[in-house]
Formats: structure tokens, C-alpha cells, sequence
């Protein structure tokens, strides 16, 4: 398998578990939000306010296809709109697996302190509820509640 991207909201644990499921597979980790930030010098939220959505998403776009060109399994932590992009999407379901961490908004709310800092937070239902049908077409779905070592278990045998 060429690896797993570990998509969902914002808040929602990717930045989180993909280090550690990455390192229990022995693969490497890429974090997309960390990517853009280094091939394009700026923060995902100065990105946003010099670029506009329309102008990061084609920089994510490029990061995206950069990071799947990677030699290697690997384990890639998407950004939360990664998968609104139909091309995304195509491009990670023709390289791997994608595994949905499922957590409420209301539990989302908490982790991300309502937003600080995040680019997009202030539309955060409308969009949460936007995106869930694609993040539920995704190859599994887990309980991003979790602990973060229990997730990754999860994740794990959910592999075999």
C-alpha cells in the first residue's frame, strides 16, 4: 500500500495521530498544512488572508500531488477542506487509502478553542455539514474521540 492520508475537520486529531500511526508502521509522516507552510513561506493563515481560499487550495493542490510523489509508503495528514476538491480526491484514491477521523462539532468546538487561529472557524457548521458526505465516502471511518494511542490501534487493525 502506498500509504494512508488521515482526513476530517479541522480539530479533529490528524496532526495528531498521523506521527504516531506513522511511526508504528515504520513509514514517514507528512503533515499537508506543514508542506504548504514550507514550499510556499507562510503560515496556512497568512496564506489565506494574501491568497484567498480560491489561491491556497492551488496551493494545496500542489503540495497535495508533491507529497503523493513521494517514493514510499507514507502516512499524510490532510488539511480539512483537502477533499472538497473532486481532483483531491481522485489523486488520494488512486494512491492510497483514506481514513476518516469522525468527530462531533460540538467536540471540534473544544479542541480548537472556537477557532483561534483558524482560517476558516467562523463558517465552521455550514461547512462541517458540507463536508461530511464526502468524508464519509472515505475507505474507513474511526472514532476521532478517541485516545490517540487507542485510535491508532484502531487504525491498525483495521489494516489486517
Amino acid at each position: 500500500m502506498p500509504g494512508l492520508a488521515l482526513v476530517g475537520f479541522m480539530g479533529a486529531g490528524k496532526s495528531t495521530t498521523g506521527p504516531l500511526l506513522a511511526s508504528r508502521l515504520g513509514w514517514p509522516f507528512v503533515d499537508l498544512d506543514a508542506l504548504i507552510e514550507e514550499r510556499e513561506g507562510a503560515s496556512v493563515s497568512d496564506l489565506f488572508q494574501r491568497l484567498g481560499e480560491a489561491g491556497f487550495r492551488k496551493a494545496e493542490r500542489r503540495a497535495l500531488l508533491a507529497a503523493l510523489e513521494q517514493p514510499g509508503p507514507l502516512v499524510l495528514s490532510t488539511g480539512g477542506g483537502t477533499l472538497c476538491a473532486e481532483e483531491n480526491r481522485a489523486s488520494l484514491r488512486s494512491w492510497g487509502e483514506t481514513v476518516y477521523l469522525e468527530v462531533p462539532l460540538e467536540v471540534l468546538a473544544l479542541r480548537v478553542g472556537a477557532g483561534e487561529g483558524r482560517p476558516l472557524w467562523s463558517e465552521a457548521e455550514l461547512r462541517y455539514r458540507a463536508r461530511q458526505p464526502i468524508y464519509e465516502s472515505c475507505d474507513r471511518r474511526v472514532d476521532g474521540r478517541l485516545d490517540v494511542a487507542v485510535l491508532v490501534e484502531q487504525i491498525l487493525e483495521d489494516m489486517c
